[in-house]
């Protein structure tokens, strides 16, 4: 007997990759979850590696998900342009 039913690890996985407490993250995360397989088959038996090994570096970099990393770069932006208003160097 499963105790876990099939295809929640998936599900979980689409809210971590895009970024829990986004209203958007989960639809990018599926996006990415379900097309990333696909788009990686061209490396034939290794895809699942290189899934799993862009997964872990994701997960690594952007512990907020990619919705998460989006925002962190737009206060970057932000940041540098107020700077750069206030005569400071970009």
């Amino acid at each position: 007997r499963k105790l876990i039913a099939s295809g929640v690890h998936d599900r979980l996985l689409m809210v971590a990759v895009g970024g829990s407490g986004y209203f958007f993250a989960p639809f990018l995360g599926a996006a990415l979850v379900i097309l990333l397989p696909e788009w990686l088959r061209f490396s034939e038996g290794l895809y699942l590696m290189l899934y799993a090994l862009l997964v872990m570096v994701l997960m690594a970099y952007c512990p907020s998900g990619l919705c998460g990393l989006w925002v962190r770069f737009q206060a970057r932006m932000r940041a540098r342009g107020a700077g750069l208003a206030e005569g400071g160097r970009p």
